[in-house]
């Protein structure tokens, strides 16, 4: 277990207002070396001569020296886990069996997975949603790397990419949004139906192969091929404001109709934080969503969003395994987690 350093801290790109309805924004460029098979049709000597080219590639760019280069074979099962509840890393490179890795900046924001789906995907996280300031930084990334690879393209279609929704500009955009109101007034089934008809995806909050909990949903785009860039980005955005504003209506509906119930599950949620003596990390961050739910319609509950970022990053399985240094059966994770909840909460 090698990070136990980063487990005794939320990371800097959470948005701390707990009444606010998005959390963060990931831009992920995926690119491919040209003159190698795909990673999923490479042989294992292949792919290690792909992670030692890109490895030693990036060492020469100012922006990744000293960088962590992580090969994903000597990492345990604590390590890998930690990895996607830090959103530094996908299921899928985490649980692949090509030989992958992982290049991790030391503020967090960027990272490049090596042998995912694809050769290269360069991802950059920003605070809550923020399209065009986090685009700019991955584009800056990525057109840093590019000094220094070929990546495989056509004049038909595009950058070059293993699965054919990804080809063209490469582009994936998403935001993470907490969507309470919208779930407990029973319109979120709508919301995401409305969005499939239009390109965008919603999943939870690991992204793919993910369900949502509590209340907060990845909405990303779909569609990178026939599209530019600031197409991907204009249409987050008008969808970003769309959601808000149902979700606003939401909140108004549920406060001029539901009030005392809605109050009285808030409370019982904040006494279960204080109390538990046995909590799992799923109850955990429903109980969590109906708190921001209450900070969202103006009630005094004393919570700072930066406290509530705290309890939900910290208490994640592999975050506690980590900071113990050892692997921790469910059941007693369970009351430890509920132990570290009455400490951070005085």
């Amino acid at each position: 277990m090698i990070f136990s350093n980063l487990a005794s801290k939320s990371s800097r790109w959470q948005n701390t207002d707990p009444a606010g309805h998005f959390i963060s924004t990931r831009v992920r460029f995926a690119r491919n070396l040209k003159g190698f098979y795909f990673p999923n049709q490479a042989s294992p000597a292949e792919q290690r001569k792909v992670r030692k080219k890109v490895f030693e590639g990036t060492g020469s760019l100012k922006r990744w020296r000293g960088a962590d280069k992580l090969e994903l074979e000597k990492l345990d099962i604590t390590d890998r886990k930690f990895l996607i509840e830090r959103h530094l890393a996908s299921y899928d490179l985490v649980f692949t069996e090509r030989v992958a890795g992982l290049i991790m900046g030391g503020d967090e924001t960027a990272g490049i997975m090596v042998n995912e789906e694809d050769h290269l995907r360069i991802q950059v996280l920003g605070k809550g949603l923020s399209l065009e300031e986090t685009f700019r930084e991955a584009s800056a990334l990525v057109k840093e790397i590019s000094s220094v690879f070929d990546f495989a393209s056509s004049d038909d279609f595009g950058f070059l990419t293993s699965c054919p929704t990804n080809a063209g500009t490469g582009l994936r955009i998403s935001f993470l949004a907490h969507l309470p109101a919208l779930v407990q007034s029973g319109y979120m089934g709508e919301v995401i139906d409305s969005l499939a008809r239009v390109g965008v995806a919603s999943r939870g909050v690991y992204g793919e192969a993910t369900k949502p909990l509590g209340g907060f949903f990845q909405i990303s785009n779909q569609v990178t091929l026939g599209v530019s860039e600031n197409d991907i980005i204009e249409k987050l955005a008008a969808i970003s404001k769309q959601i808000e504003a149902a979700s606003d209506r939401a909140m108004e509906k549920l406060i001029s109709e539901r009030k005392t119930e809605m109050e009285d599950k808030i409370y019982r949620s904040y006494g279960v934080l204080q109390y538990a003596r046995r909590i799992s990390y799923e109850e955990l961050i429903n109980r969590i969503s109906d708190i921001r739910l209450g900070l969202g319609m103006g009630m005094a509950i004393p919570f700072a969003g930066d406290r509530l970022n705290d309890i939900l990053f910290l208490s994640q399985p592999a975050h506690m395994e980590e900071r113990a240094g050892a692997i921790i059966p469910p059941e007693e994770r369970d009351e430890k987690r509920a132990e570290f909840l009455r400490e951070i909460m005085g």
